[in-house]
C-alpha cells in the first residue's frame, strides 16, 4: 500500500489542478478533452511499452484501438466544424500539399500495410490541431491542452523515476542510466519537459499580467503551475549526468527570446529584423570561430553540455543513412525507410551496434521517407509558419510570441532529434499547432437597410450660389 502512495498522491494532485481550471469554464469547449487525450499519447508511450522486460501484442492491439476511437472521436468534431475547418485549410495551403504528398508516398512504399496505419495517425494528428484552430480562442485552447498534458504527465514522471525504476528508467548502450519517466527514451522526456517549461512560463506571465501580482506571489497566486515548474526543471537535469543536452539547449534558446520579444513588445514590427540580424550574426560567428577556438560555435555550444564535437556519434550515424537512401526524389515512402531489414543492415555498420531506428535528425528523417520533394515541401511549411507567426504578433502579441518561440526551439530540437515527420509525436504536433495560422471570425458589418424617412427639403441655390 505505500508503495502506490505516491501514485494516488499525484492523482489527488491532478484532481486538484483540474477542479481549479474551472475558472476558464467556457472558454474552451469539451472537444479539448478529445485532444488532450491524443496529445498524452503522443508525449508518452503506446500501451503495449509499459512492461520494460518484454513486448505486450494484446497491449499493442489496445494502444492501436485506442488511437483509432480517439482519432475517429476527432474526425467526427472536425466533421461538424467543417465550415471552419475548411477555412483554416485554405489559410494553410503548404499543410494541405505536405500531406497530400504523404498521402501518395503510400504507393510506392515497400511496407504499404504499416505506412497505411501510421499515416492513419497523421491525419489524426491534423484532426486534433484543427480542433484547436477552430476553437473560439485559439490560443487558449492550445495553452489548455498543452498545460492539462504537462500537469498530468511531469508528476506522474517524477514518481516513476523516483520510486519506480524499472518503469521510469532505462539504461542506454553505453551502460549509463537515464531517467526516461512516461516517455521512451531521455530525448523524449527532455521534448516533454521542454514543452511544459515553455507553457508554464506563458500560463505565469500571462496570469500575471490580468491578475497584476509580483513575482514572489506567483507559488500563493499560481501553486500548481510552480509546482509542477520546479518537477520540471528537476526532471530537465536528469541524473546530473546523462540528461537530453538538445532540449537545455533549446531551453536557454526559449528563455533568451522570451526576454527580447517582451522588450520587442511595444514594436513587433520589427521582430523578424531583429531575429533575422541575430541568425545572421551568430551564423558568421560560427563560420569564423574556427580561427579563434579552433572548433566552431555549435562544437562549443556542445562540448559545454558534456557531449563531442560528433552529437554523440550522431554525425557518423547520419553519413552511415546517406550512404543507404537509394530514392533521394521521391524517397522510401511515408516512414517507410525503417524496415526491419534496414535496421538489421544498418546494426551491422561499425559503431550502430546499437540498432538504430530514427535518423536522429528531422530533417534527414524527411529526406530518407519523402525525398527531396517532402524536404522541399517541409520547408515551404517552415516558411509558412515563420510568416504567420511574425503577423500575428500584430494582432495579439502573446499569441504570435508564443508560436515564433515554440517554433524555433521545435526547428533546433530536429537537428539532433527526429520529430519531423513522425505521426503521434508531441515534437510533430506541436510543430503543426503553432505552424497553422487558426480560424479567426471577423465581425460581419451589418448592412443599414433603406430608410423610409423622407429628407427634408433643401434649396441647393441658397447652399450653392451662383
Amino acid at each position: 500500500m505505500l508503495r502506490e502512495l505516491p501514485l494516488f498522491l499525484v492523482v489527488g494532485f491532478c484532481a486538484l489542478a483540474f477542479l481549479g481550471e474551472s475558472r476558464n469554464h467556457g472558454k474552451t469547449s469539451p472537444a479539448l478533452w478529445i485532444v488532450t487525450l491524443w496529445v498524452m499519447r503522443c508525449a508518452s508511450r503506446g500501451l503495449d511499452q509499459w512492461n520494460p522486460s518484454q513486448v505486450d501484442e494484446a497491449a499493442a492491439i489496445y494502444d492501436q484501438l485506442f488511437l483509432f476511437v480517439v482519432a475517429g472521436l476527432g474526425f467526427a468534431v472536425v466533421g461538424r466544424r467543417w465550415p471552419r475547418a475548411a477555412v483554416v485549410l485554405r489559410r494553410n495551403l503548404p499543410i494541405l500539399v505536405f500531406y497530400g504528398y504523404i498521402a501518395l508516398s503510400i504507393t510506392w512504399s515497400p511496407i504499404m500495410l504499416d505506412s497505411s496505419k501510421r499515416l492513419l495517425r497523421a491525419f489524426g494528428d491534423l484532426a486534433m490541431v484543427l480542433i484547436v484552430l477552430t476553437e473560439i480562442n485559439p490560443f487558449e485552447a492550445m495553452l489548455t491542452v498543452l498545460w492539462r498534458t504537462a500537469l498530468l504527465l511531469i508528476p506522474v514522471s517524477v514518481v516513476l523515476v523516483k520510486c519506480y525504476g524499472l518503469i521510469g528508467s532505462m539504461y542506454e548502450s553505453d551502460l549509463k542510466l537515464s531517467w526516461i519517466g512516461v516517455t521512451t527514451q531521455k530525448n523524449c522526456l527532455g521534448q516533454l519537459c521542454l514543452l511544459a517549461v515553455i507553457v508554464f512560463f506563458f500560463k505565469i506571465i500571462r496570469t500575471m499580467r490580468r491578475r497584476k501580482f509580483a513575482v514572489w506571489q506567483i507559488p500563493m497566486n499560481l501553486p500548481f503551475e510552480t509546482i509542477c515548474l520546479g518537477m520540471t526543471l528537476y526532471l530537465l537535469n536528469g541524473d546530473g549526468g546523462n540528461r537530453s543536452a538538445t532540449s537545455i539547449i533549446a531551453l536557454a534558446l526559449a528563455i533568451g527570446l522570451l526576454y527580447l520579444l517582451e522588450k520587442l513588445r511595444s514594436r513587433p514590427r520589427v521582430v523578424p529584423r531583429v531575429l533575422l540580424i541575430l541568425a545572421s550574426v551568430l551564423g558568421l560567428f560560427n563560420l569564423t570561430a574556427g580561427f579563434f577556438f579552433d572548433r566552431s560555435l555549435s562544437d562549443l555550444v556542445v562540448e559545454s553540455q558534456g557531449r563531442d564535437s560528433t552529437l554523440t556519434g550522431r554525425t557518423a550515424l547520419w553519413a552511415d543513412i546517406l550512404s543507404v537512401a537509394n530514392h533521394p526524389i521521391v524517397g522510401s515512402g511515408y516512414m517507410a525507410f525503417w524496415t526491419p531489414s534496414m535496421m538489421a543492415y544498418l546494426k551491422s555498420f561499425p559503431g550502430e551496434s546499437w540498432g538504430p531506428g530514427e535518423a536522429h535528425n528531422g530533417y534527414l528523417e524527411t529526406y530518407i521517407n519523402l525525398g527531396w520533394i517532402g524536404v522541399i515541401l517541409l520547408i515551404l511549411l517552415i516558411v509558412h509558419a515563420l510568416r504567420g507567426s511574425s503577423r500575428m504578433l500584430l494582432h495579439d502579441f502573446d499569441y504570435g510570441r508564443f508560436r515564433l518561440i515554440l517554433l524555433l526551439t521545435v526547428l533546433l530540437q530536429n537537428y539532433t532529434e527526429a520529430g519531423f515527420p513522425r505521426a503521434t509525436n508531441i515534437v510533430w504536433i506541436s510543430f503543426l499547432l503553432v505552424a497553422l495560422d487558426p480560424y479567426i471570425s471577423r465581425p460581419r458589418i451589418a448592412r443599414e437597410a433603406p430608410s423610409t424617412k423622407r429628407e427634408p427639403f433643401v434649396n441647393r441655390e441658397q447652399m450653392f450660389p451662383a
